[in-house]
């Protein structure tokens, strides 16, 4: 599970670490970690049903987040501390990892910097 203090580091830009802040506890550590390395920031919105995360320089009026999703069963009850992941714009991504789910999500935005 990510410490509260990388879970802070990631919200050094908007100032939304409670939003959410159940979900983003269930992060895995070195997920955090990487998403920190990659420049991620929150940007969690309190009417979202998940955290979300954007890297700012590579953002590009893309609209495009990465999400952290708990595992829910359809009345809405976690059923278990396991995590994936989400990319969306206008079409939507789903990952088991993080890697994989940062290589789309710079892929992406990739559209969006030329």
């Amino acid at each position: 599970m990510a410490t509260l203090d990388i879970l802070k580091r990631l919200d050094n830009e908007h100032g939304v670490f409670d939003c959410h802040v159940d979900i983003k506890l269930l992060i895995p550590q070195r997920d955090a970690e990487v998403m920190l390395a990659c420049g991620f920031q929150d940007c969690s919105f309190g009417c979202d049903e998940v955290p979300s995360y954007y890297i700012p320089s590579a953002y590009h009026d893309s609209g495009c987040v990465l999400h952290v999703i708990d595992d829910l069963d359809d009345d809405h009850n976690r059923v278990s501390d396991k995590i994936t992941y989400g990319v969306s714009d206008e079409e939507w991504f789903s990952f088991d990892n993080v890697r994989d789910a940062i290589d789309k999500y710079l892929e992406r935005v990739a559209r969006y910097a030329e």
